[in-house]
């Protein structure tokens, strides 16, 4: 008896091992993105107000070619609409960021300790 919960006892080690290298993983992604989100939106704010509705409008042409392409193939099929649905999200909330920080910038008692 003491064979089996000995290769019990080595399954669940091996999925938690599994699961806290996953769990690493993402940790690590996630704050890789905040830091490229961070970077992006400062570079965003040091664009003019034509440029920066430039590039609004080929990210909103890029992210819907994207929402048209299948997923990646790292997407699981059942997560599909998962996918799609945060490219969207994500694009709104840029989008909205951009013209909030458009606004502050043509603000018209805007000084010099606001940038």
């Amino acid at each position: 008896m003491s064979f089996f919960g000995r290769r019990h006892q080595q399954e669940r080690d091996r999925m938690e091992q599994e699961r806290d290298n996953i769990e690493k993983a993402i940790t690590a992604m996630s704050a890789r993105l905040k830091c490229l989100e961070a970077l992006t939106f400062g570079l965003v704010a040091e664009l003019s107000p034509t440029k920066r509705d430039r590039l609004l409008q080929q990210f909103q042409e890029v992210v819907g070619g994207l929402k048209i392409l299948p997923p990646p193939t790292y997407v699981p099929n059942r997560r599909d609409q998962d996918f799609r649905d945060e490219l969207n999200r994500v694009m709104q909330i840029f989008i909205e960021d951009a013209k909030n920080l458009k606004a502050r910038s043509t603000s018209p008692n805007r000084n010099a300790t606001d940038q």
